[in-house]
């Protein structure tokens, strides 16, 4: 799929399904703002239940220590694990909140095409009609639209908020250890990389 082939796919989407994707990105922004934020709780978590006492020591978490009146190493495990379960639950409700709303809005524009399709179909001269077999013109234009819907809407959606949650995941796991971050991202592209190349028939 070319770019000119989704311009023109672009100029066919209605003015309140532009916005609707609009809306969809901030939601795609906000998804990976949660799984950085997730991901990001689970090192002082994990910190928590080995080392308590580095937490506690650290000049960062110091103002929140010192906000929540903690006296005690071990009293840092409570709102650690409450502030990880809040954020996990968070962000899987923004996941899945994301997905409802690729979904949704991808079979919305899909039927908008459609409905535009059956227009321009309905208005062609008498003849025209004439000449047709109308049960294959409907299964014509049902078949090109889910084509339309599975093959690029859908895929471009995914594909947009599957560069943004990788982007996040990377940045928050840069953050956290380069090194680290750069063998995983060295590794899973190695592994995706072959799938690709295996499946692609």
């Amino acid at each position: 799929m070319n770019l000119k082939r989704i311009k023109e796919i672009w100029s066919h989407i209605l003015p309140r399904r532009r916005i609707q994707v609009s809306l969809l990105l901030v939601l795609m922004i906000l998804a990976s703002l949660g799984e950085m934020v997730s991901i990001g709780v689970v090192v002082p978590f994990l910190g928590v239940l080995v080392n308590p006492e580095q937490i506690f020591a650290n000049e960062l978490a110091a103002p929140f220590i010192q906000l929540l009146d903690i006296n005690q190493p071990n009293e840092l495990l409570l709102p650690l694990t409450l502030l990880f379960v809040i954020t996990a639950i968070v962000s899987g409700i923004l996941r899945v909140t994301l997905l409802w709303a690729q979904t949704r809005l991808g079979y919305a524009i899909g039927a908008d095409i459609s409905f535009q399709i059956y227009q321009v179909t309905l208005y062609q001269t008498y003849a025209k009609h004439l000449s047709r077999n109308t049960s294959e013109v409907i299964a014509g234009i049902t078949e090109k639209t889910n084509g339309v819907v599975a093959q690029v809407i859908m895929p471009l959606l995914i594909l947009c908020s599957s560069i943004l949650l990788m982007i996040s995941i990377l940045a928050t796991l840069v953050a956290i250890d380069p090194f680290v971050a750069l063998f995983a991202f060295i590794c899973f592209g190695l592994i995706y990389g072959f799938i690709i190349l295996a499946s692609k028939q």
